[in-house]
């Protein structure tokens, strides 16, 4: 065996030992958010619009709230017949809603909801919704 290749071979070796180890808390974080990525549900019907258009929550991401507690945000996705519009950028951790006949859904970052947006049924595209009294 060659010098370098006996080198290579004990780089190989001695390298995972030179990791740190992660910290309990860093641990347990990481447990909690897989069990929140593992318990995902699968694609969920929640509703029809009045054009026969029906409203999915889809796959997500993790947030992490104020507490550092974790929470999923879902995507949404617009099905008519064989079309599949996923509404691009709004992840909601809460139900999106029909008002005065158009889907509405509240932004959600880091598991805390804000911003309200209208979606295009036709196109999936979001519009922020306007604050009442402004």
């Amino acid at each position: 065996m060659t010098r370098s290749r006996f080198a290579s071979i004990c780089l190989l070796l001695l390298l995972p030992a030179c990791q740190r180890a992660a910290s309990p808390s860093a641990t347990r974080d990481s447990a909690a958010a897989a069990r929140v990525v593992d318990s995902t549900p699968p694609d969920i019907h929640i509703l029809d619009l009045q054009d026969s258009t029906e409203v999915w929550l889809t796959a997500g991401r993790v947030g992490r709230g104020p507490t550092g507690a974790p929470c999923l945000e879902r995507g949404i996705q617009l099905r008519k017949g064989p079309l599949r519009i996923q509404v691009p950028l709004l992840y909601t951790s809460v139900l999106p809603v029909v008002v005065g006949g158009k889907l509405v859904a509240s932004l959600s970052n880091n598991c805390v909801s804000g911003q309200m947006y209208t979606i295009d049924a036709a196109t999936g595209y979001p519009t922020k919704r306007e604050r009442a009294g402004r």
